[in-house]
């Protein structure tokens, strides 16, 4: 495994990585939650990528949207409601369970955001 900087990203090609490639998709996710100045732009960014059939996708969504709550010490309501939902969720539940983590942990006022 080779560390990669998450390099920024433009918006328009944030999107439009969401219809490439899985690993293109993925990394949009991490670039994007790692390097936008706009947290509630990047938070929309990364729930519509939860709604992407990919599963690697789905799971580098959840983790840019705990990225973020480090990032800002915030979270809205929205977030921490759909990271809640996919506790159950076999593949994705451990990492969004790290991302609700990463919530407690760094969020100031966790869901009033």
């Amino acid at each position: 495994m080779t560390y990669e900087q998450a390099l920024p990203i433009s918006r328009g090609d944030a999107e439009a990585a969401l219809a490439a490639s899985e690993e293109r998709a993925a990394e949009a996710m991490i670039r994007v939650s790692l390097n936008e100045s706009d947290r509630e732009w990047a938070e929309a960014f990364c729930l519509a990528g939860l709604r992407d059939d990919r599963c690697t996708v789905r799971a580098a969504a959840i983790t840019g949207l705990g990225h973020l709550a480090r990032r800002y010490q915030a979270a809205s309501r929205a977030v921490i409601s759909t990271l809640q939902s996919l506790r159950a969720d076999p593949a994705l539940g451990g990492t969004a369970e790290d991302a609700l983590d990463d919530i407690l942990s760094f969020a100031d006022e966790p869901g009033i955001q």
